[in-house]
């Protein structure tokens, strides 16, 4: 089984799972080794970002080292997240950092298709597919969350917003399942 780790939607939780659990490990792929990912709907994925990144710990811990980087997108710390919204919806995903490139984008790097996609919302259910595919491995607890709101109501109040997002992230609306927000 090879994972796909997609940041901000429980990576960490799902590798430290998965490498406390499975014993067989090995480098390179596989054809007989099924690959999956974990995806989250793009609304929630983009306030998590701005939420652990700009305005949380991850700018201090992580970030601190791309900050220049960051800063020549148009991104600043501690900045409201409209405002890190309409920079991140300017920014192509070939430029774009890995925490907000959209999720399509980050898969055409993987260099063999996925077998099965989990969503985030549906990680309980969709964890089946991982133990039928490895055997008994108990589902990942959660071990990062960054401190929000509810998504929701970063958007409620903006249709702006909503359209710019779905715009942005259109491919992984799509390709996911995931429907427009109504504002």
């Amino acid at each position: 089984m090879f994972y796909v780790k997609i940041p901000k939607c429980a990576s960490t939780s799902i590798i430290q799972t998965l490498d406390a659990q499975v014993v067989e490990q090995e480098d390179g792929l596989s054809p007989s080794k099924r690959i999956f990912t974990v995806v989250r709907n793009p609304y929630s994925r983009l306030v998590s970002c701005w939420a652990d990144r700009v305005a949380g710990q991850g700018w201090r811990n992580s970030f601190s080292k791309e900050a220049s980087y960051w800063k020549s997108l148009g991104i600043a710390r501690k900045m409201t997240f409209f405002e890190f919204a309409k920079a991140v919806a300017g920014i192509p995903d070939w430029v774009a950092d890995v925490h907000f490139r959209s999720i399509v984008a980050l898969l055409d790097d993987v260099p063999a298709s996925l077998d099965f996609y989990i969503r985030l919302e549906e990680l309980e259910k969709g964890w089946s597919l991982v133990v039928d595919a490895c055997g008994e491995i108990e589902s990942p607890p959660v071990i990062k969350k960054s401190a929000h709101k509810d998504w929701r109501r970063y958007y409620y109040s903006n249709p702006f917003l909503v359209d710019l997002i779905y715009e942005r992230y259109q491919k992984d609306f799509e390709t996911f399942g995931y429907g427009k927000l109504v504002a």
